[in-house]
């Protein structure tokens, strides 16, 4: 933290971080800042690509991180929050150090990365190359690093109790065009199949009660329709052409189907 109070103090925005074992691939730097001035309240973080030369235990220990982070968050938004090759944005993390405890070693990169994005900035990846040197020195205590990410874990997880409601809405409140397909692909596999067997006129039959539900229950897309057609009105309005029958949002979604 002294580290990024001294930039701060320099009228810096932004500050990189590389551990210092040699494992991280430097020339990606000027990618990782790219990506800071693309989202620059952001923490954009390196998402290893590793090879051979990764021991089997940090890989298994890692995927084990991955999995609570991805409870502690109730989202898979975090691809890795171990990599300590990335870009934090200044400002946010020391707001966040002012008035929450941080971890100080290896439980650092993961916690900060958690709680950014309870407060609602997220992490954005870069894939980027990891190789573990076969002469180099590791700075992580088996015994205590391991304790201190278990108590981290565990604190985040009584952290992200209270939190479930703002983190459920937060995942619903993302714009309906990037949710993924409310009924999954079971159900265009079904639809497909009722054509290929039944035919348009069954099809289309079908097709109405499910865009009705959709239509129903996906709040967010229908909000979105709704908004959307009122401009076109306006402008239709605007240029004095006729009012169609049937511009309306349930229609809308009919023609998505």
């Amino acid at each position: 933290m002294l580290g990024l109070k001294a930039c701060a103090d320099r009228g810096f925005t932004h500050a990189v971080q590389v551990d210092a074992d040699g494992q991280h691939a430097i020339e990606d730097i000027p990618k990782l800042l790219a990506l800071a001035g693309r989202h620059p309240d952001a923490l954009i973080s390196g998402q290893p690509v590793y090879d051979d030369s990764i021991p089997r235990s940090r890989l298994y220990g890692r995927w084990i991180t991955h999995v609570w982070v991805w409870i502690e968050t109730l989202s898979l938004q975090l691809k890795d929050s171990m990599c300590g090759f990335r870009v934090y944005p200044i400002a946010p993390v020391l707001r966040l150090a002012a008035t929450t405890p941080l971890g100080r070693r290896m439980d650092f990169d993961t916690e900060v990365m958690v709680r950014l994005y309870w407060q609602g900035n997220t992490s954005y990846f870069l894939p980027t190359r990891v190789t573990y040197p076969p002469d180099g020195v590791s700075h992580f205590d088996a015994l205590k690093d391991n304790v201190r990410i278990s108590l981290m874990h565990t604190r985040l997880f009584l952290g992200m109790l209270p939190r479930i409601p703002s983190l459920l809405m937060r995942r619903r409140s993302q714009h309906w065009a990037q949710q993924q397909e409310v009924k999954g692909l079971w159900g265009m596999r079904l639809m497909l199949r009722v054509w290929q067997l039944l035919g348009r006129k069954a099809f289309t039959a079908l097709l109405w009660p499910v865009t009705a539900v959709y239509w129903l229950t996906a709040r967010s897309a229908r909000q979105a329709s709704q908004q959307w057609l009122a401009r076109v009105k306006t402008v239709m309005a605007q240029r004095q052409m006729p009012p169609l029958a049937r511009l309306n949002s349930f229609s809308h979604f009919l023609r998505f189907g």
